[in-house]
């Protein structure tokens, strides 16, 4: 959800759903059973300049099996750019406070 507040401001809040696939080698390593689904709600900020848009977020851990660490919460840094109507390409950041976790490119399609 995208709430626009002023010409380059905006409110944003949505879920937060992603496959680590990265946790079936976890599993095998350590003779675990950790599922690879990771749930967030999220909450945060966007500014939009033309084509670009840069949003900020802090999300909650909603549902998680893994352990990433003690963690709550996490933030997301993300920049997309509008290639045309409605597609979208960027990529974002997942920090722990201070720490960086990954790194991943994205693709979306907006529907209006």
């Amino acid at each position: 959800v995208w709430r626009t507040i002023t010409n380059i401001n905006a409110l944003t809040a949505g879920v937060e759903l992603y496959f680590d696939g990265s946790v079936n080698n976890i599993n095998k390593r350590d003779n675990e059973n950790y599922g690879p689904v990771t749930v967030g709600l999220s909450f945060g900020h966007a500014l939009s300049f033309g084509r670009f848009s840069f949003t900020q977020a802090m999300v909650w851990y909603a549902y998680r099996t893994y352990p990433y660490n003690d963690a709550s919460f996490y933030q997301r840094y993300a920049i997309h750019y509008k290639v045309w109507k409605g597609l979208q390409l960027g990529a974002s950041l997942k920090a722990h406070g201070h720490v960086a976790s990954h790194m991943d490119i994205r693709a979306g399609f907006v529907f209006k």
